[in-house]
């Protein structure tokens, strides 16, 4: 089978013929797989569906959920603040966390989140839950915007067995570790992580996203990019109050529209935006330029 031949039947088997290395992809597969030897690509398939329901159509460019994957960065996010000494394995929840831990005992350390040993109320017990679905039925995922959003599906529940006892795979641990992140660090744990931990390992396609948006495709044409999808993640008015809440002051329409003029998301003729580059307005100060760079990286807006 020649190359052209693999690239058009497209797999799952792998064999030899002769010297020629032979991958059959099954095309009923729904995803992506790229197989790469010695710079030779020897497998570059997309099929199914990214959306099912408008029918777009997986590409190499992608992205997909990875579900618990996710709590491998949020972990490499403490053992950095521990590696810097602004953390200890050894702190407690009720030293970092100014909130009311209901039943939680305060004394369940970081080590214990961190290896599944904390007892922590787990907002999905996979040992007695199976229905992933099901745990949005009275809790809507479009609620979560922040990672403290997640407390209600867990804050009210009695702890599991006492702090230590045994080891069980814990959810919630890992909303307390990021809670942890963001107390020590006055950031959102995802910009933490995009900072410190993404952008610092050329991850750039890779982040944590609202549960109810489509983040289907990782490379978008500047010229392309309309306004609509870029006012989908965010208004004006959201992005005021989420920098008012973080860095305490106020940015104005005029502020946003500017740092979405530089990050060349296009506005509708009737925004508030900035006039043309002759004209007399003021600039954007930098602090509220990065402040607002903030607001738009937690919205996912660039």
């Amino acid at each position: 089978m020649r190359r052209s031949d693999m690239e058009r039947d497209c797999t799952g088997v792998f064999g030899k013929k002769g010297s020629v290395m032979i991958i059959e992809m099954d095309n009923k597969f729904r995803g992506n797989a790229y197989i790469i030897k010695s710079d030779e690509v020897l497998l570059n398939y997309s099929g199914g569906y990214a959306d099912m329901a408008n029918e777009i159509p997986n590409t190499l460019n992608t992205r997909f959920a990875t579900a618990s994957m996710g709590k491998t960065f949020v972990a490499v996010g403490i053992l950095q603040l521990i590696e810097a000494g602004k953390l200890r394995f050894e702190d407690t929840l009720g030293a970092i966390l100014d909130i009311d831990l209901k039943s939680i005992d305060p004394g369940v350390t970081v080590k214990q989140l961190l290896n599944h040993t904390s007892g922590v109320p787990d907002y999905f017990d996979e040992s007695v839950m199976d229905d992933y679905e099901a745990l949005w039925t009275d809790y809507p995922n479009y609620r979560i915007r922040h990672n403290k959003d997640m407390l209600p599906l867990f804050i009210e529940k009695p702890m599991m067995y006492p702090k230590g006892e045994r080891f069980q795979y814990n959810n919630s641990g890992y909303v307390l570790l990021a809670m942890i992140i963001e107390k020590i660090t006055g950031l959102d744990f995802d910009i933490y992580l995009k900072r410190n931990v993404f952008d610092a390992c050329g991850m750039d396609s890779t982040g944590y996203f609202a549960f109810d948006k489509h983040h289907i495709e990782v490379k978008v044409d500047m010229d392309e990019l309309d306004l609509t999808s870029a006012e989908a993640k965010a208004t004006y008015k959201e992005i005021q109050e989420w920098v008012q809440e973080k860095y305490g002051f106020h940015v104005t329409n005029l502020n946003i529209a500017q740092v979405k003029q530089k990050h060349g998301i296009i506005e509708r003729e009737n925004y508030n935006k900035p006039k043309s580059s002759y004209s007399k307005q003021p600039g954007c100060p930098e602090e509220k330029v990065k402040a607002i760079e903030d607001a738009m990286q937690h919205f996912q807006m660039i």
